[in-house]
Order: structure tokens, then sequence, then C-alpha cells
């Protein structure tokens, strides 16, 4: 794909929230201020890319600056739970951090739950959720700081 470095465009969006943005939910060029983050940290800037740069979810987080000590994230297995139970979602993060965690759905990864932070500076985290029947579900677990660094659970369904 050739491109004309040259060419600028104009671009009059934006979008403010109060949450991380969604997986696949900016445009290419699309900027988005993330205002109050939970747990108070100060505002996060993040904008859109294309889908062919390989960053999960078409969005970079651009400020604060990129951590280059990045933990390990692993999610335990995930049980298959009925939908009268909890999903109990547990794992250990390396060295410990904060993260932020989702539930996405399906091939195209469909983001179901907002991103929320968790406190695994412990080292782990322990988790329950009501999901909603469905399957192909898994769970996303992401550095708070470095979102670009995650991993997947298993797949799973709730029945």
């Amino acid at each position: 794909m050739a491109v004309d470095l040259e060419i600028v465009s104009l671009m009059a969006t934006y979008r403010v929230g109060f949450l991380s943005p969604e997986l696949g939910s900016l445009a290419a060029g699309e900027l988005y201020v993330e205002v109050t983050p939970a747990g108070g940290d100060l505002p996060r800037l993040w904008v859109g890319t294309p889908q062919h740069v390989g960053v999960s979810g078409n969005v970079a987080l651009m400020v604060p600056a990129a951590v280059t000590d990045l933990s390990v994230i692993t999610v335990d297995p995930v049980d298959n739970p009925s939908s009268a139970h909890t999903v109990h979602i547990t794992g250990t993060v390396v060295p410990g951090c904060e993260i932020e965690l989702a539930a996405l759905q399906g091939q195209d990864l469909v983001q179901v739950t907002s991103w929320s932070p968790w406190d695994a500076g412990s080292g782990a985290f322990d988790v329950l959720w009501y999901l909603p029947p469905g399957d192909d579900y898994r769970v996303r677990a992401r550095m708070r700081a470095a979102p670009e660094s995650y991993t997947d659970s298993n797949l799973f369904l709730v029945q």
C-alpha cells in the first residue's frame, strides 16, 4: 500500500468519554479523549489506527507515554458457567500492575463489556462477572499503562 506522506487531511472528528474506547470503535486518525479514567488517573489520549498496522482492535494509546517494562499477564482457563452463575476470571500479572479487563465475543471480537480497571499490583486478580448467555466468549486482560500488552482467555460459553 503506497502512501503519499505530503497529503495532510483535516479531520474534524474526535470523541470525549469517561471510559476507554471499545475495540474497533475509532476510525483511522480519529481521536478519543478519556477524560477521567477509572481509578482517578490522568486523562488519556487515544487514536484510531488502520486495521493493517497490527494494533489490537485498531486503537492505540498516545498519551501518557508508552511503558517499556511490560508485565506478563496470564488468564487462567475460564469454565463454562450457566447464565445463573458468575463467570470466574483469575490470573497473574508479573510484575504486578494495574490491568483492564473486557469480555469479547465472536470471531470479530465484539466488545461485550466496557474496559474495567483492576489493581493487580499484588501479582494476581480474581474477578466475578455476569455475562448474558452466549457462545465464543473470551476475556481480554491488558496492562492499563500499555494497552498493546494483552492476553486473551480460552473461549467459553455461558449457557
